[in-house]
């Protein structure tokens, strides 16, 4: 787009729509303003559907004056962004500008993956960064930028990770307790606290009191089959050390009169249990027993070719769960 000077203040003034704005920030002639684009940059900052890669994008066009007048501005707005932002800068310095725009740019590769987690650690070498993921930590509001930097401290050695994560440690997620254990440097205090953390909520786990009274041997569980009969049926259950309900279990006949809705079904789960086959309500400490009955009383065979199936036991103890709820069919 060929923008006039017109046009572009039009837009900056204006508050266009993010394409627009962005657009416009892109295009800056020295004849526009630099307290309205500072403006404008306070208001891209602001809006919750500006990608960081945009942000930064945007601000790496930005000349060194507009950048200048844009950090005090900084100082009266309330957003995850921008509180990263004034913390690096205080601790890596106003003029770091070109730093903290790679470092937004960094932010977006961080992940679970290899890669992801070695961007993680690459953010966590540098003080400023790792300050700055601190500060919007410590706040912890629950978007997703929290989320992401949280995992950049995982691997900031000393007090300063522990300090921003320890205060949360017992509202975390499960997949977020999992990936400090794994991940977290060897022995630091983080690791420490969430390894007796997930000791303490596994010695609880009722998941786990089942898994070892079929014979398992673990230290943690979880467990989800879906089976589909020969004769038009399926079979669904869950358990899980993870969140609430821990167990859920239902058995369906699929009867083509009627609306899928009013197949008769069995179930056990999180809004109770219902027994429209009229096979009983299956009891978490006998549910294989309860299901080889069930199956046998209804005359479905069921497709343990194509069973899908997840778990976390593997070999041997992957086959002694599975028979427990096959038993001797074949």
């Amino acid at each position: 787009m060929n923008y006039t000077s017109g046009m572009l203040e039009n837009d900056l003034r204006d508050f266009a729509d993010l394409k627009t704005l962005h657009a416009a920030l892109r295009s800056l002639p020295s004849t526009v303003s630099p307290l309205l684009v500072v403006d404008a940059l306070v208001h891209l900052f602001t809006l919750n559907d500006t990608s960081l890669s945009v942000l930064a994008t945007t601000l790496k066009k930005q000349t060194p004056a507009h950048l200048a007048l844009l950090a005090p501005r900084l100082e009266h707005v309330r957003s995850t962004r921008v509180l990263f932002v004034r913390e690096y800068l205080r601790v890596a310095g106003e003029g770091s500008w070109p730093a903290v725009i790679d470092v937004l740019m960094l932010i977006t590769k961080v992940g679970r993956d290899a890669a992801g987690r070695r961007t993680a650690q690459t953010l966590a070498a540098d003080p400023a960064a790792a300050a700055a993921c601190a500060a919007l930590v410590r706040g912890w509001p629950g978007d997703w930028l929290v989320e992401t930097v949280a995992a950049v401290l995982v691997y900031v050695e000393g007090d300063l990770g522990f300090d921003a994560l320890a205060p949360h440690v017992e509202r975390m997620g499960i997949t977020d307790l999992e990936f400090i254990e794994k991940w977290a440097l060897e022995g630091s205090p983080i690791r420490v606290l969430v390894q007796e953390r997930q000791s303490a909520r596994r010695s609880r786990s009722k998941a786990v009191a089942w898994a070892r009274a079929i014979g398992l041997d673990v230290e943690a569980f979880h467990f989800h089959l879906e089976l589909e009969a020969e004769q038009g049926g399926g079979f669904l259950i869950d358990l899980t050390d993870t969140y609430d309900p821990w167990f859920q279990c239902e058995l369906v006949r699929h009867d083509r009169s009627l609306p899928e809705y009013r197949w008769p079904t069995t179930r056990l789960g999180l809004f109770g249990g219902a027994d429209g086959l009229s096979v009983g309500i299956p009891n978490v400490d006998d549910v294989g027993p309860w299901f080889r009955a069930a199956s046998q009383k209804l005359g479905l065979t069921w497709k343990w070719h194509a069973a899908h199936v997840r778990t976390s036991v593997r070999g041997k103890a992957r086959s002694q769960l599975l028979a427990y709820f096959r038993g001797s069919e074949r």
